[in-house]
């Protein structure tokens, strides 16, 4: 959400394109195509998530930098478009459908799903395929072709069988109202009119593009290219991650804000109950142990799941692209992760570790802050595990809370390891 458009085009470029090319051929592939995707006012603005308050460019740029990360690598043969135009207004819409007949020029087979099209949208696409309930419709030509028949088009068609156009409607809304009220019928008609070869083009065409589709993957999973080309995806998306999570400024004192404050709080209310170490304070200050243990294990619990649920819909799009396997995605995820929580951590320690009054020691104060350091690793995978699963917010903690309360419980703090019963000591280590 914090990178720019240019950055974004830059990275998936560097994933996409050989590796014998130059940062200087990238960057004139980038910026070619940030002037054919008419992207270039805003291609140094973040993009932005109105889910974090971070407001960035508009949805239309946003669709359009979508198909421009796919595109980035090369035209390929065939480009699948799920609803390009929902939420958008008309010249938003209409810009996205024009950049996609432009690849259509170029060669690009565009599928695209869509939903009560305007006019000026419906007349650009060349074929048409109506559904109803999985059972086809129509499926042939928008228009008449030049030097086509009077029965060419679907708004002859729809003549044909009694229901022409009305004057000054929309033809697509028509097909559709024609569709949700009559759709067995309109189904029944093309089932026994059409002409066998459509369903077979269509066959042939979607296994001829899963059969593409699967060997990406397999290519991707396996990582074909050897070990250098998963360190090479791993070093591009460690510097994506890093890059976005310094440069989302709110995200960042956000997280220094949740624990300074704490941090100092819980200092002062034990405040130099450490400076002189006796019997008598070893209670006190395991309270503090447990204290300074207890909060961040809590928060990076749901800050890993909520982030990996956040990232998976990307991830998916990504992996499924071909663009990287899992390995090179979940490591840089764990180095971003990590080298944000690195002043999160100290945001957390210093304060709590000097109020106390804690030996000023750089070995303890390194042991302490290095115990931190691995429990927030341990949280942040147990959290990002049970949010590769969970849907929400209410399914992490369903999950994350139950499992918690035995760490808690038998950790040591809470009941001294000689009393726990048998039964329960493997949970202790």
């Amino acid at each position: 959400s914090a990178l720019t458009p240019r950055e974004m085009l830059s990275f998936a470029a560097e994933l996409r394109l050989p590796a014998r090319w130059t940062q200087e051929d990238r960057s004139r592939r980038v910026d070619l195509l940030l002037q054919q995707l008419r992207l270039e006012s805003c291609a140094s603005t973040p993009i932005g998530d109105e889910l974090q308050g971070l407001r960035g460019i508009s949805g239309g740029e946003r669709r359009r930098l979508s198909i421009g990360l796919s595109i980035v690598g090369g035209l390929p043969q065939l480009l699948l478009c799920d609803e390009p135009t929902s939420g958008l207004d008309s010249a938003a819409a209409a810009a996205v459908v024009g950049i996609l007949g432009d690849l259509a020029g170029r060669g690009v087979t565009v599928i695209c799903s869509i939903h009560q099209p305007s006019f000026d949208i419906f007349r650009q696409f060349s074929s048409l395929l109506l559904l109803e309930a999985g059972r086809t419709v129509y499926f042939g030509s928008v228009a008449r072709s030049a030097g086509g028949s009077a029965a060419d088009g679907v708004e002859a068609y729809f003549a044909r069988h009694g229901s022409p156009v009305p004057e000054h409607t929309n033809p697509a809304h028509h097909y559709i109202s024609e569709v949700q009220t009559q759709g067995d019928v309109w189904a029944q008609r093309w089932a026994s009119a059409a002409p066998p070869a459509s369903a077979g083009r269509l066959v042939g065409a979607g296994a001829r593009a899963a059969a593409r589709s699967k060997g990406g993957i397999r290519a991707a999973r396996g990582c074909h290219g050897g070990s250098r080309l998963c360190w090479r995806q791993a070093g591009i998306l460690t510097r994506r991650t890093v890059l976005e999570n310094f440069k989302n400024r709110k995200k960042f004192f956000r997280g220094i804000m949740s624990r300074l404050p704490v941090s100092t709080l819980i200092g002062c209310f034990f405040w130099r109950m450490g400076a002189s170490p006796t019997q008598r304070s070893v209670f006190t200050l395991k309270g503090v142990f447990f204290v300074a243990v207890q909060s961040p294990l809590i928060e990076t619990f749901y800050a890993g799941a909520a982030a990996t649920q956040l990232t998976r819909g990307l991830m998916k799009r990504e992996y499924y692209d071909g663009l990287y396997s899992i390995t090179p995605y979940y490591l840089s995820y764990y180095i971003g992760f990590l080298a944000m929580q690195l002043p999160w951590t100290l945001a957390w320690c210093v304060p709590l570790y000097l109020l106390v009054g804690l030996p000023l020691e750089a070995v303890r104060f390194g042991v302490f802050l290095l115990t931190e350091f691995i429990l927030i690793l341990m949280a942040c995978s147990a959290g990002s595990y049970v949010g590769s699963w969970t849907k929400d917010a209410d399914g992490n903690r369903a999950v994350l809370m139950p499992l918690f309360i035995p760490l808690v419980l038998f950790s040591g703090y809470v009941i001294p390891y000689a009393q726990i019963p048998t039964l329960w000591r493997g949970v202790y280590f």
